[in-house]
């Protein structure tokens, strides 16, 4: 799964999670569609969810529409990206981990699982935009 770097050619990655004995299952395409955008996919259970376009911003990616308290977007995204990881990583993560993302624990599990870095790499881009 090619996500770190400049150029993200493709990213698929399907997560099972486990929760009083019922397993489910979260299923993400992405795909550089041009240079400055990114289709990004994401399936709960077998039912689409999300299915958007990206485009890059003068600053960088956008933060997640989903409202988080405590958490710094900006911040995150720029600790993400002086490690390596791309804009249209970032953009994609946050729609991946929004919702995940109201508790710092949460949000760099689902961070690390969905980049494919250590937990602790990630825990230190979190804890630097926790506010």
């Amino acid at each position: 799964m090619p996500l770190v770097g400049t150029d993200v050619p493709e990213m698929t990655k399907v997560a099972f999670t486990t929760s009083a004995g019922q397993t489910s299952v979260t299923e993400m395409v992405a795909a550089m569609t041009s240079i400055t955008s990114v289709h990004f996919a994401q399936w709960q259970d077998g039912a689409l969810v999300q299915n958007v376009e990206l485009h890059r911003r003068e600053q960088g990616a956008s933060a997640s529409p989903t409202g988080t308290r405590g958490l710094d977007w900006n911040r995150l995204n720029t600790c993400l990206n002086s490690i390596g990881v791309s804009w249209a990583v970032i953009a994609v993560l946050g729609l991946a981990c929004g919702a995940a993302c109201a508790t710092a624990v949460l949000c760099t599990r689902c961070l690390a699982a969905a980049a494919g870095f250590t937990t602790g790499t990630i825990a230190k881009c979190v804890s630097v935009a926790w506010a």
